[in-house]
């Protein structure tokens, strides 16, 4: 069970997340297709909104953002981390 203390860290940590904006977003698709399927809440607030999921199974999760991103990642690069990270 976490406590008060831990879920504050948590809390955090999401913010910190979050704050990054769009440059966290291939990060967190990444750790959500690996299975950290509680970091599904962050995808909306780094879009502004502009993309939610909903799943009834952790695997329904990674399947639905796993597809979603294959379709719009491109939308959502940032062209000089696209180059950075070919290199």
């Amino acid at each position: 069970m976490r406590t008060e203390r831990d879920l504050k860290e948590l809390g955090q940590a999401y913010q910190r997340i979050s704050d990054l904006g769009i440059d966290a977003l291939p990060l967190v698709v990444q750790a959500v297709v690996d299975g950290q399927t509680d970091l599904v809440v962050l995808i909306p607030a780094v879009t502004g909104g502009a993309v939610r999921f909903v799943g009834t199974s952790d695997e329904d999760l990674r399947r639905r953002v796993t597809g979603w991103w294959e379709a719009n990642k491109q939308d959502w690069l940032i062209p000089w981390l696209e180059a950075q990270a070919a290199e």
